[in-house]
């Protein structure tokens, strides 16, 4: 457990001309995971809701319009028979904010997943719906 770390961290920059560009912020999930079971979806929460969270996230400040959101594992505190298997997703993305999901396959327990978030326009200020990788 780490301790000096705040659960919900956040972070804004603002450009030259007062318009909002990012916002950032980190967020501590823990004790996440269910070791004794595997079932058929070992991603599915309607058999068991032990192995996904999802945190809503509020923006600080509302953007124009609606950001593109980057997420990166920042920290992880696991124990896993099979291999560390984690996701991390985000939801229902708005000009407000976004509800981040992380979840763990069977056979993994999280006692932390540290999850980074930045919300960016683009250039312009449009916003940016999807990339392809």
């Amino acid at each position: 457990m780490i301790a000096s770390i705040p659960d919900v961290l956040l972070i804004v920059a603002v450009a030259a001309n007062n318009t909002q560009v990012t916002q950032a912020g980190r967020v501590n999930v823990s004790d996440l995971g269910d070791i004794t079971s595997c079932p058929e979806k070992p991603w599915s929460t309607v058999e068991t809701n032990k192995r996904e969270r999802v945190v809503p996230i509020k923006f600080e400040h509302a953007f124009i319009s609606r950001p593109l959101v980057t997420l990166t594992l920042s920290a992880l505190d696991l124990f896993s028979r099979q291999g560390v298997r984690v996701g991390t997703e985000a939801l229902n993305v708005t000009e407000e904010g976004f509800n981040l999901s992380v979840g763990v396959r069977c056979d993994s327990f999280a006692h932390l997943v540290q999850v980074t978030w930045t919300a960016d326009l683009d250039a312009y200020g449009t916003g940016i719906d999807t990339v392809d990788a």
